[in-house]
């Protein structure tokens, strides 16, 4: 088994959040993920199918030693979707009860470029972060670089409007490098529950739609590109910041690898946070 690093998350495997499902399916991904050293996975909402399988899929987990740290990926831009939010929260009930999550997260974000109404906003993420507790689960906030929400100053603001102990900030490298570069915004370090980390290729790209297809379709290793992600990281940790790391190389190339390739690929690129605490 390749020794990879443990303490970091594996997100890489579930293909587009926005697609119907994921490329591969929750024990694919996990069984590749533990084949290349990894003890953490994130989840969709359409990793939910029904109980049965829900069962079957967190008992699996539990037995590999593996647990879910996320689940992706609600949009506020969008209508509220009940059939999405409670596959989400019982995805989560299965895990927990199958103890096969590790401080679940429901990951929320403002993916779209039409204007933010930060009252409605406030009011949705507060109805979702009462509704998550009721789970035992917290909500991770997601600035995206590609929606009118993608600004870390904003997004601590609808958290601090909303009021809700269970509410933290994820701080993406893909995010913050296309909004910030290298001039990194300051952060509240108890506020960021979630890091996650990729690399970014050179030059502008147009917002909206180019920035989102890159996002979804073209990030790199983190040893690739040109963000410095073990820096990034390391500013983070000399904050305060605690919060655990997780992998996100959303990429076409990688989706065309066998899955067991793809974790492979991923776990070796970690290396460059090898002298940078990741939990």
């Amino acid at each position: 088994m390749n020794a990879g690093m443990p303490g970091v998350a594996l997100w890489t495997l579930a293909g587009s959040i926005f697609e119907t499902r994921p490329l591969h399916g929750l024990l694919a991904r996990a069984g590749a993920a533990r084949a290349a050293g990894f003890t953490r996975i994130g989840a969709c909402t359409t990793d939910y199918r029904n109980r049965d399988q829900a069962r079957f899929d967190t008992g699996y987990l539990r037995a590999a030693g593996m647990a879910v740290t996320d689940i992706e990926f609600i949009k506020l831009d969008e209508a509220r979707d009940p059939d999405q939010e409670y596959a989400a929260f019982a995805l989560a009930d299965a895990l927990t009860q199958a103890g096969a999550a590790d401080r679940l997260s429901l990951k929320i974000g403002w993916c779209s470029p039409e204007p933010v109404y930060d009252s409605t906003v406030t009011r949705r993420v507060r109805d979702l972060a009462d509704r998550a507790a009721e789970h035992d689960m917290r909500l991770g906030f997601e600035p995206v670089c590609f929606g009118r929400l993608g600004n870390v100053d904003h997004a601590t603001h609808i958290i601090a409007a909303a009021a809700r102990p269970n509410i933290g900030l994820v701080l993406d490298a893909y995010h913050v490098g296309r909004v910030y570069g290298d001039q990194w915004p300051d952060v509240t370090p108890d506020l960021v529950t979630g890091i996650e980390v990729c690399g970014l290729s050179r030059g502008a790209l147009a917002w909206p739609d180019a920035l989102k297809h890159d996002a979804l379709c073209g990030r790199l290793l983190p040893t690739e590109g040109v963000f410095p992600v073990a820096q990034w990281v390391a500013s983070l940790r000399e904050a305060g910041v605690t919060a655990r790391v997780c992998a996100e190389v959303m990429s076409d190339r990688l989706r065309g690898l066998p899955v067991h390739g793809a974790a492979r690929e991923v776990a070796a690129s970690l290396t460059v946070l090898a002298a940078v605490p990741v939990t």
